[in-house]
């Protein structure tokens, strides 16, 4: 790969983490560290860990320590000074393998754990991870506010490190970035599979909920970790049952998490999408690990990972889960057994990158897992799906009355509040709109607590509820547009999927014939424009549902949930985002980076 690629996406990181705020809750924070308080953040870190905007506030109190003890900024990472040792109060090795750096457990402030990981002696190892942060704190934490399993990122700083002693010293020239993350109490799949710690239920219910981690993970930032083996799935010890739900195209995933939640850990060689761009690692491209998305590779990997390091008859029946693949396995594992997993041992199964493999998705994955009869009396222990009845899952802050004893900002957030009031509902507005903004206000304000908004809360409703007949009508007007909606033709884009999944990354085809490839890919997004003209109205029936309208818009719910419109949609929407997601890959492999 040449140095110019490299070194351009080097130049769009550091230009990009100049203008980030990674902390989204507050502009400005105070610098006294004595202000903040350790047991709401052990609190989080520990009970309520699953909410993204509660994570987002552990962020905002490392941009404080950071500001605490910073000499200067540079590409948006804080200099920090050797005063970091009023808060970082141990910093201990651990001995495990990791794709750019090694890695520290340390205890922040009085018992904050977390985990401080830094990159070896070259160059690329230094910008491996400040790829690594970026990656991290501008894509993965948004996962939280959905699903939570990622390892969360809390920050970064670079300072010099002298034998072990954090930020000694005064040469600049040898400062080194520290990647801050969340700590993940529990062993790692790998020593749990080797140890003979798990059953193949368990195995199985931490199993789906990684494909269905993934399957978020693609569509919302692109994401592609291109080193999931067993040993970069932390299994999460809870105590308590761990419940969430996922809501994915028609559908909601609801998820029970029991004894471990898995948690994809390390992102050295990971690709996501930022503002469109691929952001990724060109660092072992000869063992198939691109620095675009492939669909199917991670699950392929983990897959072939688990085989590996399972003894006895758990791996027998994780072996089996390879039939998903039939002839389209490059390393037909279910006859090869023990001989197929060391050929792929040998060559970090790169076949997984270059065969049809990595074109299923995860959802495709999970839903024939879910269908199996032979699972049946495990995967309802585990995961169950329903009719989608969510617009999209909520996160409201579980410590946000708390927020004036750790940064003394709470205000903030009221006024935001207090402005969206103002600038939702009018006469005209949307009933459905309306009626859902009133929702979310009041779940936020469970928590606020805010006499200021719970009396715009009012005001609001009273405005709802005055113009609630004219608001109906002007929805009815735009509900009712879907009929207009001109059907596709399913044979055409049948035709063009096939010929399109059957194009291979380091297909000559695709080197030699890349406008007629572009062309075709093209013509299929022209064809299949109908998935997304409908989005809208299938977003206004999710909404319905949520905010308990069904008897207000039972027209529009009879006639859309009975017509080919709809009908083409179920029953086609999951093999279109297949190809859409393979059509995406193709031109990400033929771009900048």
């Amino acid at each position: 790969m040449s140095d110019s690629k490299i070194d351009a996406q080097v130049e769009y990181i550091n230009k990009n983490l100049t203008n980030i705020s990674s902390c989204t809750v507050f502009d400005k924070l105070p610098k006294d560290i004595d202000q903040i308080s350790t047991p709401i953040v052990k609190d989080v870190l520990t009970n309520n860990f699953k909410n993204g905007a509660d994570m987002n506030a552990v962020v905002c109190m490392f941009d404080n320590l950071f500001l605490s003890t910073a000499k200067s900024k540079q590409h948006g990472l804080f200099h920090l000074s050797v005063h970091v040792t009023k808060w970082v109060k141990k910093l201990e090795k651990i001995d495990i393998d990791s794709s750019a750096g090694f890695i520290y457990f340390s205890d922040i402030l009085s018992d904050i754990k977390v985990i401080i990981k830094l990159p070896q002696d070259s160059e690329s190892d230094y910008y491996d991870m400040i790829r690594e942060y970026f990656i991290g704190v501008t894509e993965i934490n948004k996962l939280r506010y959905t699903l939570p399993n990622f390892v969360y990122t809390f920050g970064a700083f670079i300072c010099p490190m002298d034998k072990g002693v954090l930020c000694k010293g005064e040469d600049d020239s040898k400062t080194i970035p520290f990647v801050v993350f969340e700590n993940i109490p529990g062993e790692n799949m790998q020593k749990m599979l080797e140890d003979e710690k798990l059953d193949f239920h368990q195995y199985l219910g931490m199993f789906i909920q990684v494909l269905l981690a993934l399957e978020v993970a693609q569509r919302t930032v692109g994401f592609c970790h291109f080193d999931l083996h067993t040993g970069n799935l932390m299994c999460r010890t809870i105590r308590d049952e761990c419940k969430y739900s996922v809501p994915l195209d028609n559908m909601v995933y609801e998820v029970t998490a029991k004894e471990y939640l898995p948690v994809i850990i390390d992102f050295g060689l990971s690709t996501v999408k930022h503002n469109g761009n691929v952001v990724g690692s060109y660092t072992f491209p000869e063992h198939g690990m691109m620095h675009y998305m492939l669909p199917g590779v991670d699950m392929f990997k983990f897959l072939y990972y688990s085989c590996t390091f399972a003894q006895g008859n758990v791996q027998r029946q994780i072996l089996n889960l390879m039939s998903f693949y039939g002839k389209d396995d490059p390393y037909k594992f279910l006859i090869g057994g023990d001989k197929s997993l060391d050929n792929a041992n040998k060559e970090y199964a790169k076949k997984g990158s270059y065969s049809r493999v990595t074109t299923y998705t995860p959802l495709e994955f999970l839903n024939w897992i879910l269908v199996q009869p032979e699972y049946q009396d495990i995967v309802p222990m585990y995961m169950t799906k329903k009719d989608r009845d969510i617009y999209v899952p909520l996160s409201f802050s579980t410590t946000i009355q708390t927020y004036d004893d750790m940064f003394k900002q709470s205000k903030k957030g009221r006024e935001e509040a207090i402005k969206m009031v103002d600038e939702c509902v009018t006469s005209n507005s949307s009933y459905i709109m309306s009626k859902y903004s009133l929702y979310v206000l009041r779940g936020y304000n469970k928590q606020l607590k805010s006499k200021e908004l719970k009396n715009k809360i009012k005001k609001m409703k009273d405005i709802i509820s005055k113009s609630r007949s004219n608001m109906i009508s002007t929805d009815y007007k735009m509900l009712w547009e879907y009929k207009k909606l001109e059907l596709p033709n399913i044979i055409k884009i049948q035709d063009d999927s096939k010929r399109i999944l059957n194009i291979k990354i380091n297909s000559k085809k695709l080197k030699t014939q890349k406008k007629q490839v572009l062309k075709l890919i093209e013509r299929y997004f022209q064809n299949i424009s109908f998935f997304t003209e409908i989005l809208p109205y299938l977003q206004f029936m999710y909404t319905i549902k949520e905010i308990k309208s069904e008897k207000v818009y039972t027209k529009f719910l009879s006639s859309f949930l009975s017509s080919s419109q709809y009908k083409v949609y179920d029953q086609h929407h999951t093999s279109i985002n297949r190809t859409f997601r393979w059509c995406n890959t193709l031109i990400d492999s033929l771009d900048k980076f």
